[in-house]
C-alpha cells in the first residue's frame, strides 16, 4: 500500500500544480497547492482505513518528498523542458524521494523537546 501511495503522491501533486497554473496562480501558490492536494489525499485514504495519516507518523519524508518533487517539475518549467517530459520528472523525483524514503528508513531530524522547570 506503502508504495501505490508514492505513485499516488507524485501524480496528485502534478496535478494539483497543473490545476493552480491553469488556473492563473503564481508558480509559489501553485506549488503549496500540489503539495496539499498530494498529501492531503494520502491522509485521507489513511482516515479512510481507520489509520493515522502517514503526515503525522513520526518525521515520515513524505509532503518533502512532494516538495521537491514539485520544485523540479516548476523549475524544468522555467528551461522551456515540454510540459509532459517535466511533469513525468517531477513525479518521479517525488516517488523515488518516497520509495528512498522507505527502504532506507530515511526520516527528518526531530527536535528534542527538554522539560522546562517550574
Amino acid at each position: 500500500m506503502l508504495i501505490s501511495d508514492a505513485f499516488g503522491l507524485g501524480l496528485f501533486l502534478i496535478v494539483g500544480i497543473q490545476i493552480a497554473e491553469d488556473a492563473g496562480k503564481s508558480a509559489t501558490v501553485a506549488l503549496i497547492m500540489g503539495v496539499i492536494t498530494g498529501v492531503a489525499g494520502g491522509a485521507l485514504r489513511d482516515l479512510l482505513c481507520g489509520e493515522i495519516p502517514v503526515i503525522f507518523r513520526r518525521s515520515e519524508l513524505y509532503a518533502s518528498a512532494a516538495l521537491i518533487g514539485g520544485m523540479v517539475y516548476l523549475g524544468l518549467g522555467q528551461f522551456e523542458v515540454p510540459s509532459d517530459v517535466a511533469a513525468i520528472l517531477g513525479a518521479g523525483m517525488t516517488i523515488f524521494l518516497r520509495l528512498a524514503a522507505l527502504k532506507w528508513r530515511w526520516h527528518l531530524p526531530v527536535m528534542a523537546m527538554k522539560k522546562v522547570p517550574d
